[in-house]
């Protein structure tokens, strides 16, 4: 990372006043850790947690609800419980969804590091490597 402190973490690339901010704790002291972070970076965390769970419940549901409602019309029969049935074919289309949805935030935040490397962050890490824990903001 460069050295200027208000470069952002993420995308080492713009100078920023815009931080995320991060609290951690160590027996009664609490502390704020400032994590820069641009715009643009925190832009594109919202998208990818938002189009994560657009993709992942398009996919997973609407292919287990296409999947059940053609069992139903088709003169197909299956001998056991309905639920473990409809827990296969969820699971069935929950797996391709998460891979989906895995390639597309890796399109979509290319050269961006992941929210989660804000731990990676040095003066964070320090304080995490010290004994500090993060907790809630106040």
């Amino acid at each position: 990372m460069p050295n200027n402190d208000n470069t952002c973490w993420f995308c080492e690339k713009r100078v920023t006043e815009q931080i995320y901010q991060v609290n951690v704790k160590k027996d009664d002291a609490r502390e704020i850790i400032k994590v820069p972070a641009c715009e643009s970076c925190q832009t594109i965390h919202q998208k990818v947690v938002k189009h994560s769970l657009i993709i992942f419940f398009t996919i997973a549901v609407g292919g287990a609800v296409a999947t059940m409602l053609y069992i139903l019309a088709s003169s197909t029969e299956f001998s056991g419980s309905g639920i473990s049935i409809g827990a296969g074919i969820a699971l069935a289309w929950s797996i391709p969804a998460l891979f989906i949805a895995f390639l597309w935030n890796k399109k979509l935040s290319k050269g961006v590091k992941p929210q989660r490397k804000i731990l990676q962050y040095p003066p964070l890490k320090d304080k995490l490597d010290s004994g500090y824990q993060v907790a809630p903001l106040p």
